[in-house]
C-alpha cells in the first residue's frame, strides 16, 4: 500500500456510541470507494436477546430509492470476553479470541444471544455488488447503510465505515457523507 493509511481509506462513523434497539446507521456512497469494511462491536447486557444487523442499499446519501437488505457476501464475527461474569462493564479478560468466523451468505445476520459478552463484526460491501438493475430498471444503487434491525436497550452499540479502494487521486479525500 503506497501512502499513509489515511490516503488510502477514508473512516467515518456509522452512528452514535448507544444502548440499542434499533438503529439506523448514516448512509455513506461508495462514489468514490471500491468498498467498505463495517465494523460493529457489540457489549450485550444482562439480556439474551439477539442482535440482528443488516446493510441497506440507495441511490444516494438521504436514502433514496432504499432497498432493504442486501445480500451480505463476505461478513466475519468474533466473541471475546468469555471470563465476564457480570453486567456491561464487568472486569473480564479482554484477547479471549482472535479468531474470526465466516459466516454465511445472507441479507440479515443474528448475533449471539450469549448474555454480558462481547462480539465483534466486520462486513465487507464491495461496490461492485450493488445492482445496477433491480426489477428490470436502471437503479445506480452506490450508498450503504447500516442497520441494527433489533436489539435491546440493555446492549451497546457502536459501529464505523472503513472505505478502501480510492477511486481518487488527489490529497483531499472525497466526503463519503455526501453525494
Amino acid at each position: 500500500m503506497l501512502g499513509t493509511l489515511f490516503e488510502n481509506v477514508k473512516i467515518t462513523p456509522a452512528f452514535q456510541d448507544q444502548t440499542g434497539a434499533a438503529i439506523a446507521g448514516d448512509w455513506i456512497s461508495l462514489k468514490g470507494a471500491e468498498g467498505v469494511l463495517i465494523l460493529v462491536h457489540e457489549m450485550r447486557g444482562a439480556n439474551a436477546t439477539a442482535t440482528v444487523l443488516r446493510v441497506d442499499k440507495a441511490t444516494n446519501v438521504a436514502g433514496a430509492d432504499q432497498s432493504t437488505g442486501i445480500t451480505m457476501n463476505n461478513f466475519w464475527y468474533v466473541q471475546d470476553l468469555t471470563s465476564v461474569t457480570g453486567d456491561v462493564g464487568a472486569s473480564a479478560a479482554v484477547g479471549d479470541s482472535d479468531t474470526w468466523t465466516k459466516g454465511t451468505a445472507a441479507t440479515s445476520f443474528t448475533g449471539s444471544t450469549t448474555q454480558s459478552k462481547g462480539q465483534w463484526y466486520a462486513i465487507d460491501v464491495k461496490a461492485s455488488e450493488l445492482p445496477a438493475v433491480a426489477a428490470g430498471v436502471q437503479t445506480n444503487f452506490d450508498c450503504v447503510q447500516i442497520q441494527v434491525v433489533s436489539s435491546n436497550a440493555a446492549h451497546y452499540l457502536s459501529a464505523w465505515y472503513v472505505l478502501y479502494g480510492p477511486r481518487w487521486h488527489s490529497a483531499v479525500v472525497p466526503s463519503a457523507i455526501v453525494d
